[in-house]
């Protein structure tokens, strides 16, 4: 498998994550109880647009958790900086 290419700052941010959420107790069961209350059910209100919209904000956040820690999990390669002289001189 190739490795992911990511910026430093994304790679600390990656394996900051996964240090939260995948190798603490209290974060693996943060994260499950997200799940359960947030993807698990509809988020859909009926007569109530502005709840289903707050519902899913909440459910996309844990969503975009998830696949974080899904590429957190990957092989990554830090990308190296452009030097400002090698663009502009």
């Amino acid at each position: 498998m190739d490795a992911v290419v990511v910026s430093r700052e994304h790679a600390v941010e990656l394996s900051r994550l996964r240090r939260l959420f995948r190798e603490n107790a209290d974060g693996q069961e943060q994260l499950k109880i997200w799940e359960r209350d947030f993807i698990r059910q509809s988020s859909f209100v009926p007569g109530d647009p502005q709840a289903t919209a707050w519902n899913e904000g909440k459910r996309y956040f844990v969503l975009q958790l998830l696949d974080a820690l899904d590429l957190a999990e990957q092989p990554m390669a830090v990308e190296e900086p452009v030097k400002e002289e090698a663009v502009y001189g």
